[in-house]
């Protein structure tokens, strides 16, 4: 079995911005009022054995962006989440 999940309480810039760490904050606050769980990453380990899954193996990937339109990720993921929330 494999999974990949996030968890976008432990993002970052670097120079720090916090116009940057205000997104996440608001990201976070989204997840949080939708019921959704956007720091599941960083628990994984303890969710497997929680559920009987003997010794995972979890590794952490930690991307870095700082070239193209991936650097957009973040504001369009929260336009998406303003439209989602218009629509509920």
């Amino acid at each position: 079995m494999v999974c990949e999940e996030a968890d976008f309480s432990c993002a970052f810039c670097d120079p720090p911005s916090p116009a940057y760490e205000r997104c996440f904050e608001l990201f976070l606050a989204i997840s949080d009022i939708r019921g959704q769980h956007f720091r599941l990453g960083t628990t994984l380990y303890r969710v497997f054995q929680d559920v009987g899954l003997v010794a995972p193996s979890v590794s952490l990937v930690q991307p870095v962006v700082v070239r193209s339109n991936a650097k957009h990720l973040v504001d369009l993921s929260l336009r998406q989440l303003m439209l989602s929330l218009k629509l509920d």
